[in-house]
């Protein structure tokens, strides 16, 4: 999905939820996985760094990820990605976690 097609799914979701609303910003970035707890307050993203290493060359990589995480802190945050990577071959390091503005997700899923 293009982001001129992101942004007008979410005005025509709103529109049927709230009378007035405006979209001010709406900035796309890559992101790997979504995990969401409705019982948690906060959005929080979460940037894992980890090699990878062309099996032609034999030349590292390095490979970010970005995680968006629904939790109350940072240490949940923490937790919450180590449950879902474990049992991974990949050597991951947590790079960075930062507290979002986010206040909602919407999901789209391609069939």
């Amino acid at each position: 999905m293009t982001h001129t097609e992101a942004e007008a799914r979410i005005t025509e979701y709103l529109k049927d939820e709230l009378p007035e609303f405006n979209l001010v910003l709406c900035n796309p970035f890559n992101i790997t996985d979504i995990i969401k707890d409705e019982t948690k307050e906060a959005y929080f993203k979460a940037k894992l760094v980890y090699q990878d290493i062309n099996e032609d060359n034999g030349k590292k990589t390095r490979v970010i990820e970005n995680y968006i995480i629904q939790a109350n802190n940072t240490k949940e945050v923490n937790d919450k990605i180590k449950e879902r990577l474990t049992g991974s071959v990949i050597d991951f390091e947590i790079e960075n976690i930062s507290k979002t503005k986010i206040s909602n997700c919407f999901y789209s899923v391609d069939k």
